[in-house]
């Protein structure tokens, strides 16, 4: 069964140790809810445009949504590489 591919339009990047990881890389933030109908995302960022695979999840977090009170959504982070560096 064929799945649509999401678009996303990221915002911003996060600081590896902003998210709890112990380095300074590059990190982009999606919403679990963008592959409820596919495996992978396009996303882009300042002009750049990847494909982010599910598998490829470096770190899941639940946050309560401010929206919905009682409820919580899930943002799964990917490592954002600069590939101009590993060209």
């Amino acid at each position: 069964m064929y799945k649509r591919r999401f678009i996303y339009n990221a915002k911003k990047l996060f600081k590896g140790d902003r998210i709890g990881l112990n380095n300074n890389d590059d990190y982009v933030a999606i919403p679990d809810r963008h592959f409820n109908t596919s495996t992978a995302v396009m996303v882009n960022y300042a002009g750049d445009q990847r494909e982010i695979f599910e598998l490829d999840v470096v770190k899941k977090k639940v946050f309560n949504d401010k929206f919905r009170p009682g409820e919580t959504y899930t943002l799964y982070y990917f490592l954002w590489e600069n590939l101009e560096e590993g060209e």
